[in-house]
């Protein structure tokens, strides 16, 4: 299991993120797109992902996702690796981005470019 990090420079970085992702909630038709491969992903635009030491790479948007309205939306991976964030790990993370409980999120797995696995949480930003 890996140490996770969560020290002033990571918590300015997951600010960064937030309000970026904040300023640039991702439309419908940008999911589309992006699942018809013809938009990159998210997690490629730097401005909506960080790095947190020893090796998890989290990538954070909002997302107008159809049929749920506005959603968070965060992936978590471990580069290089077919392992993926402990629970522990991904609870700790998820409070950090204000995320309800886990279990209140849908979660799937999903493989990452370039090798391994990320978790992906979603969860809507109002209760219907």
């Amino acid at each position: 299991m890996r140490a996770l990090v969560l020290d002033e420079k990571v918590e300015d970085e997951i600010q960064r993120v937030k309000q970026y992702a904040e300023a640039n909630p991702v439309s419908t038709r940008q999911l589309v797109m992006m699942a018809e491969g013809v938009e990159p992903p998210v997690g490629d635009d730097p401005n909506f992902r960080l790095k947190i030491p020893r090796g998890f790479k989290v990538a954070y948007s909002l997302e107008h996702q159809p049929n749920a309205g506005l959603c968070q939306h965060m992936s978590v991976s471990i580069p290089n690796s077919n392992n993926v964030p402990h629970p522990i790990a991904m609870e700790m993370i998820a409070e950090k981005f204000e995320f309800p409980p886990l279990e209140e999120c849908h979660l799937w797995f999903e493989d990452v470019d370039g090798g391994g696995k990320a978790v992906n949480v979603l969860a809507p930003m109002e209760k219907t």
